[in-house]
C-alpha cells in the first residue's frame, strides 16, 4: 500500500482529480452550462476582462475570501468524489440514475464538515509531497533516500507541522500565487486578443526567445504585489 501511495507518479494522482472533476462536471452539467453560456452571449466579448478581474480578486483578497472558496470547493469535491467513486460501489440496481441526488447530499455534508475536511486535505498535501519526493526517488540528488519509509515519513511530518504553524502565511502566499497565475494565464492567451507575453517578447529584442522567463517574471511580480497587499491588510488577532 505504501509503495502504491508514495511510489505513484503524478499522472496517476492527477487521474484521481480528473475523475472527481468528470464526476461533478459530467455531460448533464456541461449541457446546462452551454445553454446558460448561450443566454449570456452579451458578455462574451468581456470574458477575458472578467477572468482577469476574478484573478485579481484572488490575488488581492484570496485569504479573506477563503471561507467562500472552502464552501464551494468542498461541495464540488464531495459531490464529484461521490459520483465518481462511491456511487459505483453501492450494490443497488439503478442507483446510477440517482447518482446526482447522492452526490448533492454528499456535497452538502462536505459543506458542513468543510473546516475539518480542509485541514485534512491541507495537512495531507504538505505531508505527502515531501514524503513522495524522498520515497519515490524522483529527484536524483535525493535518490539515496528512495524507498526509505522512515526518512520519508519524518520529512512529511516536519513539513506538515511547519505548514500548520505557518498556515496563515502559507495561505496568503499560495492564494496570491494562484491569483497571479490566473491573471498571467489570461493575459498570455492570444485567443482573447491579449497575448501579453508575446507582445513583450516582440517589443524587446533580447527577450524574443525567452517567453517562459517573461511569463515567470510577470507571475513573480504580480504574486509579490498580492503577498504584500494581503499581508498589509490581513486581520490581526
Amino acid at each position: 500500500m505504501i509503495d502504491k501511495i508514495l511510489g505513484a507518479d503524478f499522472s496517476k494522482i492527477a487521474g484521481v482529480y480528473e475523475n472527481v472533476y468528470n464526476g461533478f462536471f459530467n455531460e448533464k452539467v456541461a449541457g446546462l452550462w452551454d445553454k446558460l453560456w448561450d443566454m449570456v452571449s452579451v458578455i462574451h466579448p468581456f470574458v477575458a476582462y472578467i477572468l482577469i478581474a476574478l484573478g485579481a480578486i484572488e490575488l488581492l483578497f484570496g485569504k479573506r475570501l477563503l471561507g467562500v472558496q472552502k464552501f464551494f470547493g468542498m461541495f464540488c469535491i464531495g459531490c464529484g468524489a461521490t459520483v465518481a467513486y462511491l456511487v459505483p460501489l453501492i450494490p443497488f440496481e439503478g442507483i446510477a440514475k440517482y447518482a446526482w441526488i447522492v452526490g448533492i447530499v454528499a456535497g452538502v455534508v462536505a459543506i458542513l464538515l468543510r473546516k475539518f475536511l480542509y485541514m485534512v486535505l491541507y495537512i495531507g498535501a504538505f505531508a505527502f509531497f515531501p514524503a513522495w519526493l524522498l520515497y519515490s526517488g524522483t529527484i536524483s540528488a535525493l535518490s539515496s533516500f528512495a524507498g526509505n519509509l522512515i526518512v520519508a515519513a519524518a520529512a512529511g511530518v516536519v513539513v506538515a507541522v511547519l505548514a500548520i504553524l505557518l498556515r496563515k502565511w502559507v495561505e496568503i502566499w499560495g492564494l496570491s500565487i494562484f491569483g497571479a497565475w490566473a491573471v498571467v494565464t489570461v493575459l498570455d492567451k492570444p485567443a482573447y486578443g491579449i497575448g501579453l507575453v508575446d507582445k513583450i517578447c516582440g517589443a524587446v529584442p533580447f527577450l524574443a526567445d525567452m517567453p517562459v522567463v517573461v511569463g515567470f517574471v510577470l507571475l513573480g511580480v504580480l504574486a509579490l504585489i498580492g503577498i504584500i497587499f494581503q499581508t498589509k491588510t490581513r486581520k490581526r488577532y
